[in-house]
């Protein structure tokens, strides 16, 4: 994850943390919620009221079918298992829910 356990202390975290706005650019390949970083990202920006303020979160791009159906998190993937389970885990400690 970058540094320990808690994904909000990895440097990408930080560095959102410190954005007015978020872009997120959208592609034909892979969805954004399918991929578990992403997802974080998603959670990190609504974390920051950036979701819910008007212009801080500008998304981009090809649409994908997450727009029309329920998002699951559990079935997004990672390239470290590890980082998966400390990011679902961080972030069912900070809702509890998925």
């Amino acid at each position: 994850v970058g540094v320990g356990d808690d994904p909000s202390h990895a440097p990408f975290t930080r560095a959102l943390a410190q954005a007015d706005k978020i872009l997120v650019v959208r592609n034909q390949q892979v969805d954004i919620y399918g991929r578990i970083w992403c997802c974080w990202e998603m959670f990190i920006a609504y974390q920051l009221n950036l979701v819910q303020k008007l212009g801080g979160l500008m998304v981009v791009g090809c649409p994908g079918g997450a727009a029309t159906q329920q998002i699951d998190i559990l079935a997004a993937e990672a390239s470290d298992a590890e980082d998966k389970r400390r990011i679902l885990h961080h972030i069912r400690s900070q809702t509890q829910t998925y």
